[in-house]
C-alpha cells in the first residue's frame, strides 16, 4: 500500500512525455536564499528548449547539453551532466518540482551554485518539426 501510494504522489509532478519538444521560460532565480522575479525581457532572453527521449531517461537542451536521469531519494527526477572546464568541475542540474515546472542550477567545486532558477515549461505545437527533429539529434 505505502509503495502504490508513493507512486501516486511521484507520478503528478511528472507530466512531460518523450518525443515531444517543450519550450521553458525562466521565471525566477534564487541570489543568496531569496527570488529575484525575471522580467519579460529576461524571460525571453534565458528562454530555452529541450526533449525527452522515448524512456524519460535523457534529456537534450536547445544549447547541446544532454542531461541523464540520475537515482535520487528526493522527491521528482532529477537530471544531471557533468563537465570539467579549467580544471574545475561543473554540475549542470535540472530537478522536477511541479507538474510542468523544473528547477535548473550549475554547482562548481569550490563555488557552490552559480546559478538556481525556477523554470516553467509547456509543450509547443506540431508546427515545430524541423526544431524537434534537430534537438533529438
Amino acid at each position: 500500500m505505502k509503495i502504490l501510494l508513493i507512486l501516486l504522489f511521484s507520478l503528478c509532478l511528472f507530466a512531460f512525455e518523450g518525443n515531444k519538444l517543450y519550450q521553458c521560460v525562466p521565471k525566477y532565480r534564487i541570489i543568496n536564499g531569496s527570488p529575484h522575479e525575471f522580467t519579460l525581457d529576461e524571460q525571453k532572453k534565458n528562454a530555452f528548449q529541450l526533449v525527452f527521449n522515448k524512456k524519460l531517461s535523457r534529456i537534450k537542451t536547445s544549447d547541446g547539453i544532454i542531461y541523464q536521469v540520475t537515482s535520487s531519494n528526493l522527491k521528482g527526477k532529477t537530471y544531471i551532466n557533468k563537465k570539467k572546464i579549467n580544471g574545475r568541475s561543473l554540475t549542470y542540474k535540472l530537478k522536477m518540482a511541479s507538474k510542468n515546472g523544473l528547477y535548473r542550477s550549475v554547482f562548481v567545486t569550490g563555488y557552490g551554485n552559480l546559478i538556481n532558477e525556477y523554470v516553467l515549461c509547456y509543450q509547443l505545437k506540431a508546427k515545430n518539426k524541423e526544431q524537434e527533429t534537430k534537438l533529438k539529434k
